[in-house]
């Protein structure tokens, strides 16, 4: 075990063969392929107003992992107290969006194949994910734009109100936002909050649904909050 130990350490790191012009083509490779991830976030989901903004950590975490696995090649010692000191570090912003994890892993992902020289490998992802992200605008708009106009109604009634008009309040909204279903509801203080996910059809007239709702059953509040693509 020793003597494999041994040889290990004294093998010949692929690191090294790629020379200080080669290692800074790596670096500056991953970091215009960071540039890139960041143009497509900013392009596809910049519009999410929950996200945590995690896009402009790119430009700094490209290269940096790049180079993080650049000296690995060069020192196995050094790659194994890498990985001890690393395993301390933590997020301390937390990740609120799906994508968000996703764009991260092509961000270490590009910057790995940087640090190989795998530039043929760089090129087939982002490819792939930019033709990924193409086909999902495209089918979403030639569907309807699934979750695009959806979102959440939040209405607030009075006891006596919600009494009369509550059971047929779901249909009536479903005819004209699309699909509905009641998410939640509470009765305090002598009125009752509702609030409705609802999946719209493109081209909704919310000036006259507005109207139609207050023309049903006078509510006190009408709130609408729209969700992001690929929401309810």
């Amino acid at each position: 075990m020793q003597t494999l130990l041994d040889r290990l350490v004294a093998a010949s790191p692929p690191g090294s063969e790629l020379g200080a012009a080669g290692m800074a083509l790596a670096l500056l490779v991953s970091t215009a392929a960071a540039l890139a991830a960041q143009l497509l976030y900013e392009t596809f989901y910049d519009h999410v107003e929950t996200g945590s903004q995690i896009q402009r950590s790119f430009m700094l975490v490209g290269p940096s992992v790049t180079l993080l696995f650049i000296t690995v090649q060069l020192s196995l010692p050094l790659s194994l107290g890498l990985l001890g000191a690393l395993s301390i570090v933590r997020f301390r912003v937390p990740i609120k969006e799906p994508e968000e994890v996703g764009f991260l892993m092509i961000v270490i992902a590009s910057s790995i194949a940087c640090a190989t020289a795998s530039y043929g490998l760089l090129g087939m992802l982002f490819a792939i994910v930019l033709l990924v992200l193409a086909g999902r605008r495209f089918l979403g708009d030639r569907l309807g734009g699934r979750g695009r106009h959806g979102g959440m109604l939040m209405l607030t009634l009075d006891d006596e109100a919600f009494a009369r008009h509550g059971g047929a309040l779901e249909g009536f909204l479903a005819a004209r936002l699309g699909r509905v279903r009641l998410e939640h509801l509470s009765a305090r203080d002598g009125r009752t909050h509702l609030n409705y996910a609802f999946r719209g059809r493109p081209g909704i007239d919310w000036s006259a649904t507005r109207a139609a709702i207050a023309e049903h059953c006078a509510p006190e509040d009408v709130s609408v909050l729209f969700s992001r693509q690929g929401g309810v």
